[in-house]
C-alpha cells in the first residue's frame, strides 16, 4: 500500500488560461489504490466540466465495481461508463455538445501497476534514473511517428500536436488498457501528468527532476515551475508517487539450522515424553481458553452498550444539524432585501445551502443546473449520511403568504420558465420562511 506521504498531487492554472480545466484525484478501495489525470479540451465550452465530470464519475464507477472485477476488466469498464455518461450529458445539453477531456488512471494493488488512458494526457515510470513512458498519445501526429513519417523530434514542433483522436465524451472510443501489469520495485516513481507539462519539457527534463534528490513535493513543485517559465500556456497537473513495500509485513520464520534427528534415532521414551507435554500443553490453552471467554463476553456486551451509545449521540447530533439549519434561515433574515443580478468572476457574493439527501448530484452537474461559470466555488460535505452543497446564488427571497413560483420568478428573472430553478433549489416553498434564488442563464 502507497503511504500518502508518497504520493504529491498538484494542479496549476498556468500563465495564459484564465481557468483550470484539469482535475485530479486518487483514493483507495480495499486493497487497491487508485490515480487519475484528466484534462478538459480546451477551446470547447465546459472543459472544466467534462474534467470533474469524469473524475465523480470514476470514482463512483470505482468505488462500486472494484470488488467484483479484474483489474484490466475495470479500468476498461470505467472508461467506457464516463464516456458514455459525458457523451449524453453533451446530447442532453446542446451548448456542451462536444463537451470532451482526456483521461489517464493507474491502479495499483500489492507490488502491480495497471494503467489506461485515453487521449494525450501521460504516464510515466521512473526506476533506477530511467524514465519508461507507460501510455502513448491518441493524437494525430503519434499516428505519424507511429507509421514512421515524422520524427518524434519533428512531432514536437508540430502545427496539428494537439489534435486528438480519442477523448471521453467521443461517440465511440477504444481504451487503451494495458493487458500486462508493470511489477513495482522499490524506489520506482509514477508520474501522471496533462499535455500542459509534456507540452513545456522534454522527457529528458522530466527524466532529470524525477531523479533529483529532492522529496517528492519539491518535485512537483519544480516540475510546474519550469514548464510556467517556458511560458505555461495551459494547465499544468501533476501526480506523483512513489513506492516502497510494506515494511509491516511479517518476515518469513527461518529454518531451524541444526540438523533434525531420523527417526531411527527417536526413543519411544522421549516420544512419550512430547505426547505427555503436547496434552498437558494443550489442556493448559483449553483452560487459558475458558477463564478469557467470560471476559470476552464482557467485553463483547460493552461493545455492544458503546455502539447503542454511538447511535444516541448520531442522533442527538442530526438534531443539532436541523437546529442549526434553523438558526441559520433565522441569520438570513438580516440581509433578506439583498440579492445580486452578477457577480465578479471567481468571487461570487452570496451563497445558499443545499441538501442532496439522496446524494444525485455533484459539482460538475450543479455548476450547469444552476449556471455556475466556477465550479470550484462548489463545495460538498457529507453529514450523517446525508450529502449538503454550498452554492453560490443570486440571491434572497421572503415568500409572504399567497405568493406562488410565478410571482417570484417574475421579480428575478425575465423568463417565467426559470421559475422551475427555484422549485429545484428550494423543494419546501412556503410563506414566512426565506428560499434562495438561483442563477438563470
Amino acid at each position: 500500500m502507497i503511504a500518502k506521504n508518497d504520493i504529491v498531487a498538484r494542479s496549476d492554472i498556468g500563465k495564459i488560461r484564465v481557468k483550470n480545466e484539469d482535475a485530479l484525484n486518487f483514493f483507495t478501495k480495499g486493497s487497491r489504490q487508485f490515480f487519475m489525470v484528466c484534462d478538459g479540451m480546451g477551446g470547447h465550452p465546459g472543459g472544466e466540466i467534462a474534467s470533474q465530470m469524469a473524475i465523480e464519475y470514476l470514482e463512483t464507477y470505482l468505488q462500486e465495481h472494484t470488488a467484483h472485477s479484474q483489474p484490466v476488466e475495470l479500468l476498461e469498464g470505467a472508461l467506457l461508463h464516463v464516456n458514455e455518461q459525458i457523451r449524453k450529458f453533451g446530447q442532453q445539453h446542446p451548448r456542451y455538445l462536444h463537451l470532451g477531456t482526456t483521461c489517464v488512471m493507474v491502479l495499483v494493488e500489492n507490488e502491480q501497476l495497471y494503467h489506461a488512458h485515453v487521449g494525450d494526457s501521460r504516464a510515466y515510470l521512473v526506476r533506477k534514473a530511467e524514465l519508461k513512458a507507460l501510455t502513448k498519445d491518441h493524437s494525430y501526429v503519434q499516428s505519424l511517428v507511429d507509421k514512421g513519417v515524422i520524427s518524434t523530434e519533428e512531432a514536437d514542433q508540430h502545427p496539428r500536436k494537439n489534435e486528438l483522436l480519442q477523448s471521453l465524451g467521443m461517440q465511440q472510443i477504444l481504451p487503451d488498457v494495458a493487458k500486462i501489469s508493470v511489477n513495482l520495485q522499490a524506489g520506482d516513481r509514477v508520474l501522471l501528468c496533462s499535455d500542459g507539462l509534456t507540452n513545456m519539457l522534454t522527457e529528458e527534463e522530466i527524466r532529470q527532476a524525477l531523479i533529483a534528490p529532492l522529496e517528492l513535493k519539491g518535485i512537483v513543485n519544480r516540475l510546474i515551475d519550469l514548464a510556467n517559465e517556458r511560458g505555461g500556456v495551459d494547465n499544468i497537473s501533476v501526480l506523483l508517487f512513489q513506492y516502497q513495500p510494506d515494511q509491516s509485513t511479517l518476515s518469513m520464520i527461518q529454518e531451524d539450522t541444526q540438523q533434525m534427528p531420523s527417526k531411527e534415532g527417536i526413543s519411544p521414551k522421549r516420544t512419550l515424553l512430547s505426547v505427555v507435554s503436547f496434552l498437558i500443553f494443550s489442556a493448559f490453552i483449553v483452560l487459558l481458553y475458558l477463564q478469557k471467554q467470560q471476559a470476552w463476553e464482557a467485553d463483547l456486551n460493552k461493545m455492544q452498550s458503546y455502539a447503542d451509545s454511538l447511535k444516541n449521540v448520531a442522533y442527538h447530533y442530526k438534531e443539532k444539524a436541523e437546529t442549526l439549519q434553523q438558526a441559520q434561515q433565522g441569520a438570513i433574515q438580516s440581509i433578506r432585501d439583498h440579492y445580486f443580478d452578477s457577480f465578479d468572476s471567481d468571487h461570487y457574493r452570496l451563497y445558499g445551502l443545499l441538501r442532496d439527501k439522496n446524494k444525485e448530484f455533484n459539482t460538475a452537474e450543479l455548476s450547469l443546473r444552476y449556471n455556475i461559470f466556477n465550479t470550484s466555488a462548489i463545495k460538498s460535505s457529507e453529514t450523517l449520511g446525508e450529502r449538503w452543497f454550498i452554492v453560490p446564488v443570486k440571491g434572497l427571497h421572503y415568500v409572504k403568504e399567497g405568493e406562488t413560483l410565478t410571482d417570484i420568478a417574475e421579480k428575478y428573472y425575465t423568463e417565467l420558465a426559470d421559475s422551475s430553478l427555484v422549485e429545484r433549489f428550494n423543494p419546501d416553498v412556503q410563506p414566512g420562511k426565506f428560499i434562495f434564488i438561483p442563477f438563470n442563464k
